[in-house]
């Protein structure tokens, strides 16, 4: 909760910095934002994407179209500015602000492209549903950032199975991607986020691997994998810990899950 808070006071920051003065620009309309989000004016970009924040729901299609287009190529760094640092981890969350309320299916490939920035990322691909578990899916078992990207699609696929949306069919390729994250040698965040969707799914096997996590040192230490040893024995004790706390219904997985509509 308190890097959610941190990252949207830096939004607003952002927005209150970035926002002109009385007067410095005329009021932009939908057809005009829509031309500025396909251009290379990046201040006009800007002020396009508040428009659509400002408009939530109510923006029309071809808004949320050229947002959709737009978002994506700040993304995959195609507007000549920069998609890693800082600054992009506040262009690219504004754009995420703007679009997660819209639960737009076409958004997909966003939010699969930030989905280790956060909750945020998380909770919207989660609010998109079922059109978003294959994509997220894909993200757990075949990543191309084994770090981030594999516990950021664990939360995804927990916030999915706590909105007891999933059938027999997606439930058992959601097992699928908890079992292999419990079973080949994970780094840390991705052993604690599986054993968290392990408890969320109640799969009695899944809940027999993370008994065995649980009380026995042996077998996290066999699971995981580390850049450095420096931190192993904490994290090993760190991991055995939450398993005794999940399975005993004294530890809370973390995050949890929130809808955007709710979020403060």
């Amino acid at each position: 909760m308190k890097a959610e808070r941190l990252v949207a006071a830096v939004c607003l920051a952002w927005l209150v910095l970035a926002a002109p003065t009385e007067g410095q620009y005329p009021v932009m309309t939908e057809q005009e934002a829509v031309q500025a989000l396909s251009g290379s004016d990046l201040a006009a970009r800007g002020r396009a994407v508040g428009l659509a924040l400002e408009l939530g729901r109510g923006a029309g299609p071809d808004l949320r179209a050229a947002l959709v287009r737009a978002a994506l190529e700040e993304a995959r760094g195609e507007t000549g500015r920069p998609n890693t640092g800082e600054a992009a981890f506040e262009n690219l969350t504004y754009y995420a602000e703007a679009l997660a309320p819209l639960q737009e299916p076409t958004a997909i490939p966003f939010f699969l492209e930030i989905i280790g920035f956060g909750t945020g990322a998380a909770n919207a691909l989660a609010d998109i549903g079922a059109a978003a578990l294959p994509g997220v899916l894909k993200v757990v078992t075949a990543p191309t950032d084994p770090i981030n990207e594999v516990y950021s699609g664990l939360k995804v696929l927990r916030f999915m199975v706590e909105d007891g949306w999933p059938g027999p069919q997606e439930l058992a390729a959601i097992r699928e991607a908890a079992h292999g994250c419990l079973t080949g040698r994970q780094y840390y965040l991705t052993i604690r986020h599986a054993m968290f969707l392990a408890v969320a799914l109640a799969d009695p096997e899944l809940l027999a691997i993370v008994a065995t996590l649980a009380s026995d040192r042996s077998a996290v230490d066999a699971l995981l994998k580390t850049f450095s040893n420096r931190f192993r024995e904490s994290s090993i004790e760190t991991i055995q810990k939450a398993a005794r706390g999940l399975l005993s219904g004294t530890h809370t997985p973390f995050p949890e899950r929130r809808p955007w509509s709710e979020r403060g």
